[in-house]
């Protein structure tokens, strides 16, 4: 007999999801008892069999199929899914509800393109453990959340969503992080345009101790746009005389808004800053070089040590330092076996040629001449450069003071083949700061496959901002059709990449 549960599903929260999302979030719930549904729907899957569907021998697929069908009216597609989720799984049992709520908010790392990374410190005196620490600020993050709310805390689900504009957050305790989903604003249905939620995410990572804001720039730029006068910040502003309008007036001035709250809501246990001030105690303590101030408006002298270029900017160091290791790589691979005898040849001939060179001179022409016959072997043979699975399509170098120079592949390809590419080492070896980096990274999902993300990496001002694009080409050629498996994909890559910035930190903070 089937279970009668009063549920709601609003089009808005169905509406951030393309229809291949939900198709396979619908195909995953028929998968947990397909004999059940298969049972249910016998009779039209076996009038199926005798068509042409070419899918007719996968139980779900043909169970999908009936049901998508069955459920076919003129109108949204939001609305068919609405009666399928209610009649065809909704009723059958909470767990149903509970595995729709884990997939929607698991879809939402793919939806979300945008991560803007700060820094939190915070002390553990007068506790165990982090654990401890961890469960002290989960408990007040519910009751800043909660204030009225004095019983045990119970999430909130999607379904429990009644309004349009009803408010909706769901926070999350799990591997020393903490995850706070929240729905801040509704774009509302005019001609051809969907009604649409806008949702967001604060994490807190204790284990590389960054902070970070994620959201689709798409949506938070919809809600924010003065053109589309058919939206709604669900959030209240502080200050009585600023409209919250005035605070979401564009995408830059909204995240600081939504930084600025959620800083001031964990204050009291837990302080979230800039990068650049996260590292600033960190160098005092631990570097002994000294920083060579230099006048507002005078040229910055070319760095020459990793521990001066730290000083002036630990994180475009950072990109640095992944820049060479990848460049290092990519000599390697073109040199082969090689490099070490050419590396040695062309010591001994300028030695021999420029009896006056000192020893950094010698070695800044051993790299430059090495860095030419690579370059040479690779415009006679790019395919060398093709099939790497993870390489940079763009990246900018700058001397604070006075140049700044990017190179990119429009198509985000491979950057290697590029004259100014080449040109530029010597000049990104000297200042050793990279202000901006554009990385096509590989990583294995569940099914063995690889899947391949492409990822900008930008400092701004006192953070880093991370834009993931939304590559469904390259995705497809990989063979990984599953938002799910890319979602689960891009927050492996999105943890590597922030764990090789704070690896390569505090190595230096250390030295």
């Amino acid at each position: 007999m089937e279970k009668t549960i009063e549920i709601s599903i609003q089009d808005n929260i169905l509406n951030v999801y393309s229809n291949i999302t939900m198709n396979e979030i619908l195909k995953n719930m028929i998968k947990l008892d397909e004999d059940s549904f298969l049972n249910r729907h016998n009779d039209e899957v076996e009038q199926l069999k005798k068509t042409r569907f070419k899918e007719k021998n996968n139980i779900t697929e043909s169970v999908f199929f009936v049901i998508d069908n069955k459920y076919y009216t003129p109108g949204t597609k939001a609305d068919n899914y609405i009666k399928i989720l209610r009649n065809e799984f909704f009723n059958q049992g909470v767990e149903y509800i509970d595995y729709f709520e884990n997939q929607y908010l698991k879809n939402l790392e793919y939806h979300f393109n945008v991560r803007r990374v700060y820094g939190m410190d915070y002390s553990l005196e007068g506790y165990k453990d982090l654990n401890g620490y961890i469960d002290d600020v989960y408990s007040l993050l519910i009751k800043k959340y909660n204030p009225k709310n004095l019983g045990e805390y119970v999430p909130q689900k999607i379904t429990d969503i009644k309004e349009k504009d009803d408010n909706f957050h769901k926070i999350c305790k799990k591997n020393n992080k903490i995850e706070i989903y929240e729905k801040i604003g509704i774009i509302y249905s005019s001609e051809n345009y969907l009604t649409k939620s806008v949702f967001i995410r604060y994490s807190f990572d204790f284990e590389n101790n960054f902070f970070e804001l994620a959201y689709n720039d798409r949506t938070l730029k919809d809600v924010c746009s003065s053109t589309n006068d058919r939206k709604k910040v669900l959030l209240e502003s502080k200050d009585k005389t600023v409209k919250i309008t005035d605070k979401f007036s564009n995408e830059g001035i909204a995240s600081v808004t939504l930084y600025e709250r959620i800083k001031e809501l964990v204050e009291s246990k837990l302080r979230l800053h800039s990068l650049g001030e996260q590292l600033s105690l960190m160098t005092m303590n631990n570097t002994k070089a000294e920083k060579n101030e230099s006048s507002e408006g005078e040229k910055l002298q070319v760095l020459n040590t990793e521990i001066e270029a730290y000083l002036k900017s630990p994180f475009e160091l950072a990109m640095y330092k992944i820049f060479k290791e990848d460049r290092d790589n990519l000599i390697s691979k073109i040199l082969g076996e090689n490099e070490e005898k050419d590396t040695s040849d062309i010591e001994l001939f300028i030695e021999d040629k420029f009896k006056d060179f000192d020893n950094d001179s010698i070695s800044m022409s051993v790299k430059f001449l090495k860095h030419m016959k690579a370059f040479s072997i690779l415009k006679k043979k790019a395919m060398i450069v093709r099939d790497l699975d993870n390489f940079i399509f763009s990246f900018t170098v700058r001397d604070w003071a006075v140049t700044k120079s990017t190179t990119r592949n429009q198509e985000r390809l491979p950057v290697y083949t590029s004259d100014f590419y080449w040109h530029l080492q010597e000049v990104v070896d000297s200042i050793k700061l990279i202000n901006e980096l554009g990385l096509h990274i590989s990583t294995s999902v569940s099914n063995g496959k690889k899947f391949y993300q492409e990822v900008k990496i930008t400092l701004s001002n006192d953070h880093l901002i991370f834009v993931y694009y939304q590559n469904k080409r390259r995705a497809n050629n990989s063979g990984v059709k599953s938002t799910l498996t890319v979602s689960e994909a891009r927050r492996t890559v999105n943890d590597y990449v922030k764990n090789k910035f704070r690896s390569i930190i505090s190595e230096k903070s250390e030295s």
